[in-house]
């Protein structure tokens, strides 16, 4: 048992200490952080075009991340491979845009190769490498630097800190991009839509709701008998009561009959042939159906309510939503 414990302290003493490692490279980063990040910065503001990032291995994946995260948040991109650049697909590349080459030694040869091409197609270039002075670095229009102290690998090979600055410095070159666009939640939405965020923001009440031939609507003069049966026929738990024109009147739910039940002064034999117009609610609560779903969630659990009944603007009945599907709708 005791040397089960001294080998799981081992272990945590070095994962500290990789992680401490990590942490001083990004403190570092942090320092030298200058005028020519600022300058990227404006210059992802000011593209007319896209922003096209590539990079080979650790960089091409960290290069992918990085262009995914700025076409999510208000900046299009696509990642280029170098290696697919130089046989065609710097096609892709207008002189509109601006190219982002990530390499850590910036003498990665395939990314050299790119070069000639992109200065014949006028894009900005901007470079992300360790070595201010290495061929990559030079050769581009704008350099940043990403140096780091030590890489955490014990080795000294495997890129690891190095990897993690690369990284932290795309999310902040996209988030200060990001953050001077004023970029809203409703547009990373409109981009997310099928994310939690995403259908929150842009699910409407009609996106979910029951469509008016599924509901049970009856005239006011129905009798309150007729209705129960309605009731439990059509299972949304509360009938809707209609004029010709289908304008709402009221409603009359589950919890309406169950109250009219437990009244002491009931009398069946004279309140089941009355018409259940007496009965129902005349102000019910009811959602537009272009309000947002979340709208009308809220208005449920703050009324205590699992439907509503879904209206035009001239009070016509379109639907119904109820709690349940906007639940499992996710939102």
């Amino acid at each position: 048992m005791k040397n089960k414990t001294e080998t799981s302290q081992n272990i945590l003493n070095s994962a500290r200490g990789f992680l401490r490692i990590e942490r001083d490279g990004l403190r570092a980063l942090e320092a030298q952080l200058d005028e020519h990040f600022v300058t990227a910065v404006q210059w992802l503001l000011s593209c007319r075009g896209k922003v096209v990032v590539t990079g080979m291995g650790k960089s091409g994946h960290i290069g992918r991340k990085l262009s995914a995260t700025l076409s999510s948040t208000g900046t299009p991109s696509l990642f280029l491979h170098p290696g697919e650049g130089v046989h065609g697909d710097l096609g892709v590349v207008a002189h509109q845009d601006v190219v982002i080459l990530l390499s850590n030694s910036g003498t990665t040869e395939e990314m050299l190769q790119l070069l000639p091409s992109l200065r014949s197609i006028g894009c900005q270039t901007v470079s992300i490498t360790r070595d201010p002075s290495s061929p990559l670095a030079t050769q581009v229009a704008l350099h940043i630097s990403c140096q780091v102290p030590k890489e955490a690998c014990p080795l000294s090979l495997a890129p690891t800190t190095s990897t993690t600055a690369l990284l932290a410095l795309g999310d902040t070159l996209a988030l200060c991009v990001m953050e001077r666009r004023r970029f809203t939640p409703e547009q990373f939405a409109l981009y997310h839509p099928r994310g939690a965020l995403g259908r929150r923001l842009l699910t409407r009440v009609e996106d979910v709701m029951l469509p008016k031939d599924r509901l049970p609507l009856v005239a006011p003069g129905l009798s309150l008998r007729q209705g129960v049966v309605e009731l439990a026929h059509k299972r949304l738990g509360l009938l809707i009561i209609v004029d010709e024109t289908q304008n709402l009147l009221g409603v009359f739910s589950n919890g309406d009959l169950s109250r009219l039940l437990e009244d002491p002064t009931h009398d069946p034999n004279v309140d089941w042939p009355r018409p259940i117009s007496g009965w129902m609610r005349a102000d019910p609560l009811t959602v537009a159906h272009d309000s947002m779903a979340l709208a009308a969630k809220e208005i449920m659990q703050e009324n205590s309510v699992l439907t509503l009944v879904v209206t035009d603007s001239n009070n016509r009945v379109y639907g119904a939503v109820q709690l349940y599907d906007i639940l499992r709708a996710g939102i």
